[in-house]
């Protein structure tokens, strides 16, 4: 694919679309689509799928959105970092192949990296090293998750009674007939699970419920999901590292210890959810519903919350630094003992929110919402920080 591609149409979805304004340029991390029926083969570039970072002119932002510039430009920093990362790692591995051509280890390394990196080429390097190597249990698996994802059952069913033959009570090799058998259909296998890691279920086409389940300790690493309900679930030290999900429900799951670090979703629901001193680094929750979720002592520098409802949250004890709370919804939400240097709160509403606490300095206040039940550290008034008084009108202030 050329680095500068001219799109000459798109369609949008409400909730996958990316518009692009003519003369535009992006860099986007296309996923490859194999032709199926009367489609042809193309890439998409669906907000499910990855994000668009701006190559172009910085945009214009309003006043007091000097916060969410920067915040804008750190966002395409990490994403063009972990481009760079992807690359130079494969780099790495090429020499050493070039150098010890008839070693199998960077062949497999190799191959684990192009499967974690959207399946590119992913098939054919599986397939290269299980012919050099048969008995290679590795080779066989990687060779039986990437023909699943190509909906070539029929090939895959000879790899992995393969893989079996050669380690009938390996892990591995139970999950890769669970994660077949599920594709298949049967549900009954994904209720058993407790390893996802690096398993794509988006081919299963329903929405796949785990709710009120016991899945502590749970691996999701790297997996993928269309729709994934785990509402209710005991997620407590459960690992989503590098998940990507297009809608994800955790309304009042407790994640506590959790690790959500790089997890990528597009529609995501934390009501009620419990994420005491979970790592919410890397993990984009603009717009999303936390209403009433206990975020205490959450870990989450530069951390991304723009727009999210988190109205009745507890966030105190949650190390915030830089973060971006604009325009979020805050109505009596706790931050005691929160730190929040540096954090940009532009518009945000705090209208009963209890601030007395928190470590405000450095943070952008322009144009919050206070009421007469906000409470703001000692000296200091919402007047000194740029905040609007709301309707003093309103029955909850008489």
């Amino acid at each position: 694919m050329p680095d500068v591609t001219l799109l000459y149409g798109h369609t949008t979805t409400s909730a996958c679309g990316i518009p692009l304004r003519v003369g535009q340029t992006m860099t986007f991390m296309a996923n490859p689509i194999p032709a199926e029926g009367s489609n042809p083969a193309g890439f998409s570039t669906s907000a499910c799928m990855m994000s668009g970072l701006s190559l172009g002119p910085a945009p214009t932002w309003p006043a007091g959105y000097a916060a969410q510039q920067e915040q804008a430009a750190q966002s395409a920093s990490m994403g063009w970092r972990l481009l760079q990362t992807f690359r130079a790692e494969r780099e790495r591995l090429d020499a050493l192949i070039a150098v010890s051509p008839g070693a199998l280890e960077p062949v497999l390394e190799r191959a684990r990296l192009l499967e974690t990196w959207r399946d590119t080429g992913a098939l054919g390097a599986y397939a290269e090293l299980a012919s050099r190597a048969p008995d290679l249990l590795p080779a066989q698996l990687g060779l039986v998750r990437s023909l699943l994802r190509e909906k070539r059952p029929d090939e895959a069913k000879g790899h992995l009674d393969r893989a079996l033959a050669l380690a009938p009570g390996d892990a591995g090799v139970r999950q890769t007939v669970a994660y077949a058998r599920a594709l298949a259909g049967d549900e009954a296998v994904l209720q058993e699970m407790r390893n996802f890691r690096g398993l794509d279920l988006r081919p299963v086409r329903r929405r796949i419920t785990l709710s009120t389940r016991n899945l502590r300790g749970a691996d999701f690493s790297d997996a993928r999901f269309g729709f994934l309900d785990l509402s209710g679930a005991d997620l407590r030290g459960v690992r989503f590292t590098g998940a990507l999900v297009g809608l994800l429900r955790l309304s009042g799951a407790d994640l506590r210890g959790a690790d959500l670090a790089g997890l990528s979703v597009q529609e995501l629901t934390l009501d009620k959810a419990r994420l005491d001193g979970t790592n919410i680094v890397g993990i984009d929750l603009s717009r999303h519903d936390l209403r009433e979720a206990s975020l205490r002592g959450v870990i989450g520098p530069d951390a991304r919350l723009g727009g999210a409802r988190l109205s009745g949250a507890d966030l105190s004890g949650a190390s915030l630094p830089g973060a971006n709370l604009s325009r979020a919804l805050l109505v009596n939400a706790r931050f005691e003992n929160a730190r929040l240097v540096g954090a940009n709160l532009y518009r945000s509403d705090l209208s009963g929110a209890d601030l007395s606490r928190a470590d405000i300095r450095g943070a952008a206040f322009d144009e919050a919402f206070f009421d007469c039940r906000t409470r703001l550290p000692r000296g200091i008034t919402p007047q000194s920080l740029g905040m609007f008084a709301a309707d003093p009108s309103a029955p909850r202030c008489q």
